[in-house]
């Protein structure tokens, strides 16, 4: 009987040109790999968030029996101070904050005071650095941090004139909207992940408007388009906002826009970040 031949073994040379290879190969698919994951971490975290402070404010709304949130027990405590900081609201209002904290389970609120790892400045989309701080952090039990201000209380939609006010029903009739957002009493920004990386608008930092009705409505989309004044189906008269997919603003070009409408283009977008 024959004896079979001995298996060719690989040379060093062939070995380290395959290795080579591979580490090219890794080089340029693994950032992307991270990159993507990231942006879907990212993006749970805040529907999670945005899910968990609907459900609150509807939920506290239905214990009072309202439909509105100026006429809960929360706001009515407001009354002329709605332009009050939220951390002087949260710290030397023991009422208000009994009252909030049955919509959000808070941890710390931090003014002037603030830790080390809480002072730090956001970016934008874009990469430039912007003036917004996180001064105010109320931090949740989850990590999340929110800021939030109720500005001087309940805003009309800008359509409504002040001799020609319409409901929201001859709204979403004369325009043919689905729009919701009617009245606004504040606004909340989101920091999904408190102060991990990279604390920019966009990634894990989000901004939306609070709808009287107890919802949050994201800066870029449609239903804030349209509460700003933009008139339905002709949205380049509104082209700060994303849903005008003006490059220049927004979240419509990473290279150029500032971020600040991002949650209404990922929510357009079947909540995913393609940017």
């Amino acid at each position: 009987m024959k004896n079979k031949g001995k298996a060719k073994a690989f040379t060093l040379a062939e070995v380290l040109i395959t290795l080579a290879i591979i580490g090219v190969v890794a080089a340029l698919t693994i950032p992307a790999i991270i990159t993507n994951y990231q942006k879907k971490m990212y993006v749970t975290q805040l529907k999670k968030t945005y899910t968990s402070i609907n459900n609150g404010f509807r939920t506290y709304m239905a214990n009072e029996g309202v439909t509105k949130l100026e006429y809960t027990r929360l706001f009515s405590m407001l009354a002329n101070n709605y332009d009050t900081p939220a951390p002087e609201l949260l710290t030397k209002n023991p009422e208000f904050k009994k009252e909030f904290e049955k919509i959000f389970k808070v941890i710390a609120v931090y003014n002037n005071n603030r830790p080390e790892k809480y002072d730090y400045k956001y970016k934008l989309l874009n990469n430039k650095d912007d003036s917004y701080s996180n001064s105010n952090p109320v931090v949740l039990a989850d990590g999340t941090i929110i800021f939030f201000d109720f500005g001087s209380g309940p805003q009309n939609n800008t359509h409504c004139g002040s001799k020609n006010c319409r409901t929201l029903k001859e709204f979403q009739l004369e325009y043919q909207t689905p729009t919701k957002l009617w009245e606004s009493i504040g606004w909340f920004n989101i920091d999904v992940n408190g102060p991990k990386p990279p604390n920019t608008w966009g990634r894990d930092f989000f901004l939306f408007e609070l709808g009287n009705d107890g919802m949050l409505y994201p800066w870029g989309g449609e239903d804030f388009a349209i509460f700003s004044g933009c008139e339905y189906k002709n949205l380049n008269s509104c082209p700060h906002i994303w849903y005008c997919q003006n490059p220049a603003w927004d979240c419509a070009a990473v290279s150029s826009s500032e971020g600040t409408g991002c949650a209404g283009r990922i929510m357009a977008e079947g909540w995913e970040m393609k940017y």
